[in-house]
């Protein structure tokens, strides 16, 4: 069963209060409450914040939990180098994203991972 989405945003916002700002804002883009992980300071690269979250996604089909995970993200962004899904195991399976060029306000680089373990 592939019950959420994990997404990591690293942005070059100034102030935690943006970076919130900007989670908020994903939270009524993409139409449901997420879970966040973590807000925290980030001083490699460009970037001044590291923000994780999950986003429930409930699918127990591999094809659809893709299709509705590259849905979401194309909310975030538009040009996305994928990989995947793999196998890891028996039946369980992972799907990774990255986009370096995010069209939502605040997200500067951004990348999702679908997995089923």
């Amino acid at each position: 069963m592939f019950e959420t989405i994990h997404w990591s945003i690293y942005s070059k916002a100034s102030s935690k209060q943006k970076v919130m700002k900007m989670f908020s804002n994903l939270e009524i883009t993409f139409g449901t409450k997420l879970n966040l992980l973590a807000c925290e300071p980030y001083s490699k690269g460009d970037y001044n914040y590291a923000i994780s979250f999950k986003s429930p996604l409930d699918q127990s089909d591999l094809s659809q939990a893709v299709l509705e995970t590259l849905l979401t993200s194309r909310k975030i962004g538009q040009s996305w180098a994928v990989n995947g899904p793999y196998s890891v195991a028996q039946d369980v399976w992972h799907f990774e994203g990255i986009c370096t060029k995010a069209t939502f306000i605040g997200a500067d680089w951004v990348m999702f991972t679908l997995r089923n373990d």
